[in-house]
């Protein structure tokens, strides 16, 4: 299919033959949030260039997880929404928030370590207000619940009889590689957090600690200061997108070096390295997307810097179906950026970008920046809670923002989603010849795609599952170019 990437593509064939050189820095991609069984954590270990996978949520702590960190990984536990399976706390008899049923990702993390990849696990994610699904208030409680984390996701210790839900049996213990903070919520005291990452250092020195700080670093936006300051970590995978005048989209030169400031003014981390956080598909966020020639121009004016770590993807499902007509995808074009030679890449001529601009409310409209046409979908919606399910249909207006382009089967439109709880989610989607449209999220025959399952990381911790996306009715005269 034609997607986003068409027109990078031939501007960037148009620029520079692609010469290989030496690879300039690591790629880490997030994976987790988007798709169901059949989006394969072990299909992303297989690209060339990828160095680790970041599994997106630890989305509880002990404190909203009936004594148990708790996990969510949207569609790919258990054969679809509403189907997973709980450990139960034996001191009450309840159910935590602990999925046991993960079964490919057990069997694919096992999979990534074999071809070297390292495996990361992420704490936090998307959180509007307090109280987050990831509170620690208290250092005590911090304690406890890194010491939890290690139990359970590291290395096994036949002294610990508690839950192992990434274990394959008992001749096959599985443990992550080290631990993300993803913290998403200006908290007026980080040091439970900070305490977090000592006590992991402490009970694994081996262990590899990232954290996600977001663009802003002025005064009264710099969400994470007192933790990036306070904890040392081994990288920092920097969001450089949703915040709009501090993105890869904007002066990424200048943002790179006032993060390169920061980490120099810590007392720890003046040696860490510094990711670049980019967007893999405009729908994977508000704002901030770069295409592939904008990509491979930024790296080349940041592979020499000090620092330098190389790029962090946001999110890999969404950058599988984020492909040009030869298949070849955003995860691909990441990779192979951080591989070209830079001595013949021009600046990049100002391509098409989409931003969101949309609120929360689902029938909110969202503009884009140079959209024409609009569609009217109604949705049906189920969102899976703990105890319950509910259905809700409801219509939305939105543009769309790509040029029709003839596929395999026809013509394709992209609509934009609206923006979601999730963090970065949103709801891809695509229309044959005769409107009726088919989701584009996962690496799978486009006429036969499942339906994409998003997720919320917030205290509701709420799984969506877009069940279908209906008719769709357009605007088509004058599109075709």
């Amino acid at each position: 299919m034609l997607t986003t990437f068409l027109k990078a593509v031939i501007a960037v064939a148009v620029i520079a033959s692609p010469v290989l050189a030496k690879t300039s820095g690591g790629l880490n991609i997030y994976w987790g949030q988007f798709g169901d069984q059949t989006d394969r954590l072990a299909s992303y270990c297989d690209v060339t260039g990828v160095t680790s996978v970041t599994l997106s949520f630890v989305n509880k702590s002990p404190r909203y997880g009936n004594g148990y960190p708790g996990i969510n990984f949207a569609g790919h536990c258990g054969a679809h929404c509403g189907d997973e399976e709980f450990y139960v706390n034996p001191a009450n008899g309840g159910n935590t928030a602990l999925i046991m049923n993960c079964d490919t990702i057990k069997q694919d993390i096992r999979y990534c370590q074999s071809k070297g990849k390292r495996i990361i696990l992420s704490v936090g994610g998307h959180c509007k207000s307090a109280p987050c699904g990831y509170d620690v208030l208290e250092e005590d409680e911090a304690e406890a619940f890194a010491k939890q984390l290690h139990s359970i996701f590291g290395p096994y210790d036949p002294g610990f009889d508690g839950p192992r839900p990434f274990d394959i049996d008992e001749n096959g213990r599985v443990a992550v590689d080290g631990f993300d903070f993803d913290i998403e919520f200006k908290y007026d005291n980080q040091a439970p957090y900070i305490r977090m990452v000592d006590v992991l250092r402490t009970l694994n020195p081996s262990y590899y600690i990232s954290v996600a700080p977001q663009c802003p670093t002025g005064d009264g936006y710099f969400q994470l200061k007192e933790l990036v300051y306070g904890a040392r970590f081994d990288a920092f995978f920097v969001q450089f997108y949703n915040n709009p005048g501090c993105q890869a989209s904007d002066n990424i030169t200048s943002l790179y070096e006032t993060w390169s400031t920061v980490l120099s003014e810590t007392r720890y981390n003046g040696e860490a390295e510094l990711f670049v956080g980019v967007l893999s598909d405009p729908l994977a966020g508000g704002s901030g997307y770069v295409d592939y020639a904008a990509l491979r121009y930024m790296v080349c004016q940041l592979r020499d810097k000090r620092r330098f770590g190389g790029l962090s993807v946001w999110d890999a499902t969404r950058g599988s179906s984020n492909s040009d007509i030869d298949g070849n995808n955003f995860n691909d074009y990441a990779a192979r950026a951080l591989e070209f030679d830079c001595d013949s890449v021009a600046a990049p001529t100002p391509t098409f970008t989409s931003r969101l601009t949309s609120a929360a409310a689902v029938t909110s409209s969202v503009e884009l920046v140079t959209s024409t046409m609009f569609a009217t979908i109604p949705h049906t919606t189920t969102s899976c809670g703990p105890e319950h399910c509910e259905t809700q249909v409801f219509a939305e207006t939105m543009p769309l923002y790509t040029a029709v382009c003839p596929g395999k089967n026809g013509i394709f439109f992209h609509l934009p989603s609206r923006a979601s709880d999730a963090l970065g989610a949103g709801e891809a989607a695509q229309a044959t010849p005769a409107i009726t449209p088919v989701i584009s999220d996962l690496a799978v025959d486009k006429q036969n795609a499942p339906p994409i399952q998003t997720s919320t990381s917030d205290a509701g911790a709420k799984r969506v599952d877009i069940i279908s996306v209906m008719t769709v009715s357009m605007m088509v005269a004058g599109l075709l170019l």
